[in-house]
């Protein structure tokens, strides 16, 4: 799964609106948007909110391909 797949699902899974879960990572809801689309890939800082809020750890490679997903407890 990539990255961008599994941002969409964590984030439908806890049952949150792109616009809800941006402002919790404290990012705009296009570019949330953007990340769930695989437009783009998450910054170090934003990867880091993105785990704080989701509680998950996640790794990838620099093409955005999964090396590694986990929800942590």
């Amino acid at each position: 799964m990539d990255f961008n797949e599994a941002l969409k699902l964590v984030r439908v899974e806890k049952g949150i609106t792109q616009n809800e879960a941006s402002k919790l990572v404290g990012i705009s809801r296009s570019y949330f948007a953007d990340l769930e689309s695989g437009r783009y890939l998450p910054s170090g800082r934003v990867m880091l909110k993105l785990d704080e809020v989701f509680n998950i750890f996640y790794l990838m490679n620099n093409d955005g391909k999964t090396i590694h997903c986990k929800e942590v407890n």
